[in-house]
Formats: C-alpha cells, sequence, structure tokens
C-alpha cells in the first residue's frame, strides 16, 4: 500500500474501505463504490476518472514538465566534482601564496622518474651514479636453476598425445625439458586450449632427432608428432632494427632521473632556511638508498618510506619538526594521497596538475 494521506484514510473508511485498484505516482486512487469506478486525489476529493485526468492528473503532469531542474546534489554528482579538480582548484583559498617553512615530497614520479618502468621499492640492484642527475641499477642475467639429475632409468614415458623414448636418444629417462613440455601441452589440450610451447618442443625434437638415420626416425615417428599436428603456434617476424623490452627477466638497466631543476631546486630552498621531508609509499630503506646515492640524503629532516597513510605520517612530521600545518606544502603526483594532506590545512599540490615543473612551487611561496 501506497503512503496514502489522512483524508484519504478517512474517506476510504467514510465509504466503507471500498476496493482500492491501483495507486499513483501522484497520489491519485481507483477504486469502485457501488459498482461505478472512481478516482480520489490526495485530498480526498472523489470524482470519475474522466473528470480527474481534466482536473487533477493534467495539470499536475504539466506543472511537473515546466518546472525548473534542481542543481545535482547527488553523491555522484559530489564524486565527480571531488575527483576532477584538485583541492587548490575547488579552494584557491587554501593554495594562496604564503610564508613555507618545510616542504613535505613524495618520490616516485614526483622528485625523480624511474625508466623504463618501476618504483624504488622495485631498485634492489647495485646502483652507480651515472651523472649528478641519474642513477642506474644494472640488473643482472636471468638464469633457469639447475636441476639435480634422477637416477638412470630405462622406462618408457607415455604422453596422452605423444610419447618421449629419453633411452633411444642416449639420454637417462629423467625428466628433460621437452618432457615438462609435454606434460604442458596435455593439460592444455585437455582444456581445449592450443599450447605456448610447442615451437619449443618442436625446436627441441629437430635438435634431438637431427643426428638419427631413417630408420631410427620411422622407429620413433610419434616423437612430438602428433603434438606438432594439433598445437601450432605462430611467432610474427621480428620487424628490422626493433629493439627488446627491458623487462625484470632479462638483462637490463633502470635508470632513476631526478626531475629536471630538482637539485638546484633544494639548494635555493636551503638558502632560504625551508627544511624538507619525503613521504613515499614504498618499502622501508628503498628511498633512502636512492637519495644517498644522489648525494642529496641530508637535505632532508626525514625520509618515511613506510606503507602509511601520508595524511597521517605528515601530521606526525609537523608534529615532530614544530611546524604547524599552514606553514607546509606537500607535493605528490597521487590525487588521493594530496586530498589525505589537504585536510591539514597544508598547501596540497598535486603533480602534474597543479604544477607542471617541481620548481613552480616557488609560486606558491611568498619567501622564495
Amino acid at each position: 500500500m501506497a503512503n496514502r494521506s489522512k483524508a484519504q484514510i478517512d474517506a476510504l473508511k467514510a465509504l466503507g474501505n471500498p476496493k482500492v485498484l491501483a495507486e499513483y505516482d501522484d497520489g491519485s486512487i481507483d477504486f469502485t463504490f457501488e459498482g461505478q469506478k472512481l478516482a480520489m486525489g490526495p485530498n480526498a476529493s472523489v470524482m470519475t476518472p474522466a473528470e480527474y485526468m481534466t482536473k487533477v492528473y493534467q495539470p499536475w503532469k504539466d506543472k511537473k514538465k515546466t518546472a525548473p531542474k534542481k542543481e545535482k546534489t547527488t553523491a555522484t554528482a559530489y564524486f565527480t566534482a571531488y575527483s576532477s579538480k584538485t583541492p587548490c582548484e575547488r579552494d584557491p583559498v587554501l593554495c594562496e601564496p604564503r610564508v613555507i617553512k618545510h616542504i613535505a615530497w613524495d618520490a616516485d614520479d614526483t622528485i625523480w622518474d624511474i625508466k623504463p618502468y618501476g618504483i624504488a621499492s622495485g631498485i634492489t640492484g647495485p646502483l652507480t651514479l651515472l651523472d649528478p642527475d641519474t642513477v642506474v641499477e644494472e640488473r643482472p642475467s636471468y638464469k633457469t636453476p639447475t636441476q639435480q639429475p634422477l637416477a638412470p632409468s630405462s622406462e618408457v614415458q607415455d604422453y596422452k598425445y605423444g610419447h618421449r623414448y629419453g633411452h633411444k636418444f642416449g639420454y637417462p629417462a629423467q625428466e628433460e625439458p621437452e618432457d615438462f613440455f609435454l606434460r604442458q601441452i596435455d593439460k592444455n589440450i585437455e582444456k581445449g586450449k592450443p599450447s605456448e610451447t610447442s615451437l619449443e618442443v618442436n625446436q627441441i625434437m629437430t635438435e634431438l632427432t637431427e643426428e638419427l638415420t631413417q630408420e631410427e626416425k620411422d622407429k620413433l615417428g610419434l616423437v612430438g608428432q602428433d603434438v606438432q599436428l594439433i598445437t601450432k603456434t605462430e611467432i610474427p617476424p621480428k620487424e628490422p632494427g626493433e629493439k627488446d623490452k627491458t623487462n625484470f627477466n632479462e638483462p637490463g638497466k633502470i635508470y632513476i632521473k631526478l626531475m629536471p631543476g630538482y637539485r638546484d631546486l633544494l639548494d635555493r630552498l636551503k638558502e632560504q632556511g625551508v627544511t624538507n621531508s619525503i613521504i613515499s609509499l614504498n618499502t622501508k630503506g628503498t628511498v633512502s638508498r636512492i637519495l644517498e646515492k644522489f648525494g642529496i640524503a641530508d637535505h632532508y629532516l626525514d625520509i618515511r618510506d613506510s606503507w602509511e597513510n601520508k595524511g597521517k605520517v605528515f601530521k606526525n612530521q609537523m608534529k615532530n619538526f614544530g611546524y604547524k600545518p599552514q606553514e607546509a606544502m606537500f607535493v605528490d603526483n597521487t590525487q588521493s594521497h594530496v586530498e589525505d594532506v589537504a585536510k591539514s590545512g597544508a598547501i596540497p599540490l598535486v603533480y602534474g596538475k597543479d604544477i607542471k615543473d617541481v620548481a613552480q612551487i616557488v609560486n606558491y611561496m611568498t619567501n622564495a
């Protein structure tokens, strides 16, 4: 039952609680009384349906169409505006230039850029300083762990879609690399999908059989043959001049480059008596190691590389340093982290939006 007005409830009771046929969003009710279909408005006025349509419903509908639209006040509309604008864009007064005594910095993608990818926590190898603004990590080549040899055996290993006779090739019947590939192929075929290892199997089989006589090959005709017929993967030819993509499983170098002008900015801030700190989401000690290699670790009162909430860390730092949040600035490339600090009253700058260059922080300072 819809929410009926008190007048409707009293009127229906006076009529002996007749059968209600329908209730509408405009508050009207259709009901039957003494064999006649009638309509009742929210104020309990009773009329025929035709009268109600012309006198009540149609005017209500027309009024609803011409009513001015209300401004969006839903949580969705607020969230859209909140997420698309930085704190400085939403509240310019918050970011008016003032005397700044301390700056808290994020690390990754704010004071340095790691190429081709990565964060400080992923930099675990030896570091070398190439130039004042570039540190490189040399990644060692990936090596497959060696497998301990198993006891020799002459057992025949059978596979659902192929056979492997290890002893026929002069190898002990321990699991060779192709055994592993064949087992993976069996699993993939069971799932009804092609195997990605068939080319490796084919290459191994070719190398193993290239010195056999034709008679020996005929006897071993099932070796890998079914697999080759069932699974086939083609690798597109490599474009001329195409370079291999560096990744963590291949030899390569990871470069950490300070943002342009950041080292000079630190010297300028030091001359003005402005202190600095780091608040970075990274494993403890990883950011400090890189800053020490750059030779700038002594510019920071605190280097906090942890997984704690940045807003909480910022408040703790200000308390320990003896600064008011309004005397500080926080710079980070991730807006959600800046939002956490903005609540404290500090100048919250989103790197890449509020500033495009680290040196632009001086635009928000009256003492630099």
